[in-house]
């Protein structure tokens, strides 16, 4: 099996991004994922159990299910905490900074040109993050969220806002501010192809 690297930053939205990763490696029948967490690098081994297994289903059960759900929470939470920053803007707040009409936000969110986030399964209460109104921000943003498609909101805020190896290490957000799109766009295609959820 071939590792395929993911650095998980140790920011606020990495159990979420774990948890992906692993669900990632279930659907996939098992494999490996090199992953960076509190900035260290871990190999996450995903390996399917035989039917000689000797521990209990009903343990195993148990047990997946305890984490999961404190992966979750812990996700949930994190969720919570970017969504509470005050760069992040409802829709009335987006408008008002940009210029542009609630109408015209509402469908550049529904067209996959514009960062929405919202809480895991929310159909209401996104929240935009004000960095991408900036001009050279905006400009990049379409083509950092093409990357992505329109399921992966969480993913492409992770690749914008923490450090990214193929970009030794710089943040893509501050390459877009200096006016750098070139070469967050270079690395955005790799970075969207990759099945798991965190940079």
């Amino acid at each position: 099996m071939t590792a395929k690297s993911t650095g998980i930053s140790a920011g606020v939205t990495s159990p979420s991004s774990l948890l992906i990763t692993i669900r990632d490696l279930v659907q996939e029948g098992g494999g490996q994922r090199l992953v960076m967490l509190e900035g260290r690098r871990f190999m996450l081994s995903l390996t399917p159990a035989g039917p000689e297994a000797t521990f209990s289903k009903l343990d195993a059960t148990d047990a997946g299910a305890t984490q999961e759900a404190e992966l979750l929470r812990i996700g949930d939470e994190s969720q919570r905490a970017i969504l509470a920053h005050p760069d992040m803007l409802d829709l009335n707040a987006a408008s008002a900074l940009s210029g542009i009409p609630v109408r015209t936000l509402t469908h550049m969110r529904t067209a996959n040109r514009l960062l929405a986030l919202a809480r895991a399964g929310a159909r209401r209460g996104f929240r935009f993050p004000a960095f991408q109104f900036e001009p050279t921000v905006f400009a990049a943003m379409p083509n950092v969220l093409a990357a992505f498609g329109p399921t992966r909101a969480w993913q492409a805020f992770d690749f914008l806002t923490h450090t990214e190896p193929l970009l030794s290490g710089a943040v893509p957000i501050d390459l877009l501010r200096e006016g750098r799109p070139a070469e967050v766009e270079r690395v955005v295609k790799v970075a969207g192809t990759l099945a798991h959820g965190a940079y």
